[in-house]
């Protein structure tokens, strides 16, 4: 009884940890390659072709991150707390620079 429910347990976390990999991950993703984009200065043409392949792995590593944490509870607030550092710092850039 007591391994079963340990299990489960295990199961729980490790489907937290992927969902706070792939929401968490996806929405830094986003951000930090749209704060490259703000704050590049390249060609318009070499700009989105980096931030493409930028994008994917930026998302994976997120991802790995929060499967390699020990706790959802953990792969979950570090993740919240890049994306609102990240999401802030787009905003601010978008502000400067007057749009």
């Amino acid at each position: 009884m007591n391994s079963q429910h340990l299990r489960q347990n295990r199961q729980a976390s490790l489907w937290s940890r992927i969902i706070a990999g792939a929401l968490g991950g996806l929405l830094l993703s986003i951000a930090l390659t749209g704060i490259y984009g703000w704050y590049s200065t390249d060609g318009m043409s070499d700009r989105y072709m980096l931030l493409l392949w930028w994008f994917i792995p930026i998302w994976v590593a997120a991802f790995c991150f929060s499967i390699w944490c020990r706790r959802a509870l953990q792969a979950w607030l570090v993740l919240l707390t890049l994306n609102v550092l990240s999401w802030t710092g787009l905003y601010g850039l978008q502000q400067l620079h007057g749009q």
